[in-house]
């Protein structure tokens, strides 16, 4: 698929944001600065239960679309996938059922995190944590914007694993982490060094680039960025 760098403004970014976005996320929220600790960041809006985004993906021949998590629906799906060893490996949380009910309560809670299930045709195959980097520990690792996102990614079924799934999805949460945030100018991701499962997916088959690595106090990471210019003007 192609996408035209006016999408970024204008007439045509609003007709794809009213396409592909639920309404609850159609209205932008204004620049009002608060304070999380000792970090100034904007007002982050309020999660809207349900679905959040949807698109037909021709190449692959599915849709795609994101959901707020569900403890109810999706807690034991996600207990899971935690305790399945590919994911711990990574994840590190192979925790029991309570405890994760409890991890996802958390991230529902808090105003930096969007907690998602991802879903092909309705059927969920992936967790997806987004985040607004100001307020993240990310932040001090990377150069910024007030409205930057960040992204953790969890596949969990593993029949929709493969280059043509992953290229898919991944430009599809790209193209949705854009569309919510007009004023985002670069999505983050943070994957440790040793994850060759995501990291193949950079350059050339997305917009997603491989820029530098460093150390958090508990992983050694790659730190990952997607330009707004880049992800429009290279059709991804």
């Amino acid at each position: 698929m192609t996408h035209s760098t006016s999408l970024t403004s204008g007439a045509l970014l609003t007709s794809e944001r009213e396409r592909c976005l639920a309404p609850a996320l159609l209205p932008l929220s204004p620049m009002i600065m608060t304070r999380t600790g000792d970090v100034s960041h904007p007002l982050r809006p309020a999660n809207p239960v349900g679905e959040h985004y949807r698109r037909h993906l021709p190449e692959i021949r599915k849709t795609f679309s994101l959901r707020l998590i569900d403890v109810e629906k999706d807690g034991e799906r996600f207990h899971r996938w935690q305790n399945d060893p590919r994911i711990a490996a990574f994840w590190e949380y192979p925790f029991d059922r309570a405890t994760l009910d409890g991890m996802i309560r958390e991230r529902l809670e808090d105003p930096h995190c969007t907690p998602l299930i991802g879903c092909f045709d309705d059927r969920p195959f992936a967790y997806f944590e987004c985040y607004w980097v100001a307020e993240d520990r990310l932040a001090p690792y990377c150069d910024h914007g007030p409205f930057d996102q960040g992204v953790h990614v969890l596949v969990g079924e593993t029949t929709h694993l493969g280059r043509a799934n992953t290229v898919g999805w991944l430009n599809a949460l790209s193209h949705y982490l854009f569309l919510r945030e007009p004023r985002c100018q670069t999505l983050f991701g943070e994957p440790r060094v040793d994850n060759r499962a995501i990291l193949r997916y950079t350059h050339p088959l997305t917009a997603w680039r491989k820029r530098y690595e460093f150390d958090f106090p508990h992983k050694r990471s790659a730190l990952l960025s997607c330009a707004r210019r880049d992800f429009f003007e290279e059709g991804a």
